[in-house]
């Protein structure tokens, strides 16, 4: 495979640095759970379902600490993306790459979560900044814990999201979006139409839809809500096509990613939407 295919469309990110970003975020997301189910007497017997689901978590993704922290706090770690976790191939374009340190914070945003990627610079670290889903949010789930499934897929989404741009700059030495917003070369902030059909975000959009997909459909069955294949495909089809019906079972919209592909270049939506086909096919 050419290496400009591999820059659009499937860029890897190590199996072992994300368990290693997603135990970081569990630690921060769990011990705000556990501090306030401990100190809430009506929702106190939740803690038995999130010890065994933290327990599930350590044995998927490593160890990581449980303490009680504040809803503003801030978690900081350090990974390490090395020459050895990352395709070989990878490695034509940075053939001295050894390994390189990423700085990550993890906190609480005041909606959603979300990632950014702030390239390394002139005397700036490359650095992971995870933003977890507001304070109130993560009560809810500590109080629905049935959920838990389907915020770590969304969690994922995030982290191997923000990872794929890390490799993008620090190994294949292609990356031309600044991490504090969505800017050109020049710096200039670009428009919605331009970020999503820009080269760099191809991949990682891929696979967050891909995993926004699996949380959508976890969600749903933890709410009791049990699509039969044929539905899961009319859904499949409403979230990577436009013009597609959506289903009246289901509250979405196709996401901005793939409507903007679909109406400025077609042949790279069907390319999306196999790459994207092929991550979520075992669910269809």
């Amino acid at each position: 495979m050419r290496i400009e295919n591999l820059l659009e469309g499937t860029v890897k990110a190590p199996v072992e640095v994300v368990d290693k970003l997603m135990s970081i975020a569990c630690s921060h997301v769990f011990s705000q759970m556990m501090a306030f189910l401990e100190s809430d007497d009506e929702y106190f017997d939740n803690i038995h379902a999130l010890k065994r689901f933290i327990g599930a978590s350590r044995r998927r993704y490593g160890e990581f600490e449980v303490k009680p922290i504040k809803p503003d706090a801030v978690t900081r770690d350090v990974v390490l993306l090395r020459a050895d976790d990352v395709d070989p191939r990878y490695l034509k374009r940075a053939p001295r790459f050894k390994q390189r340190r990423i700085f990550v914070y993890v906190s609480n945003s005041k909606e959603g979560s979300f990632g950014l990627y702030l390239p390394k610079g002139a005397g700036q670290h490359p650095t992971i900044r995870f933003y977890a889903p507001s304070y109130d949010t993560i009560v809810k789930y500590a109080k629905s814990p049935e959920f838990l499934d389907s915020l770590m897929d969304s969690i994922e989404s995030v982290i191997e999201h923000e990872l794929m741009h890390a490799i993008q700059q620090l190994v294949l030495n292609v990356l031309s979006i600044d991490g504090e917003g969505h800017m050109g070369d020049d710096g200039e902030i670009i428009d919605n139409d331009e970020y999503m059909t820009d080269k760099d975000e191809f991949s990682p959009m891929i696979v967050t839809h891909a995993k926004q997909f699996t949380s959508f459909l976890k969600e749903a069955k933890a709410k009791g809500n049990k699509y039969s294949k044929e539905q899961i495909r009319e859904v499949f089809n409403s979230f990577v096509n436009p013009t597609a019906p959506v289903p009246d079972f289901v509250d979405m919209r196709t996401p901005d990613f793939f409507e903007v592909l679909y109406r400025k270049d077609k042949k790279k939506w069907k390319v999306a939407v196999k790459y994207f086909y092929d991550k979520i096919r075992e669910l269809l």
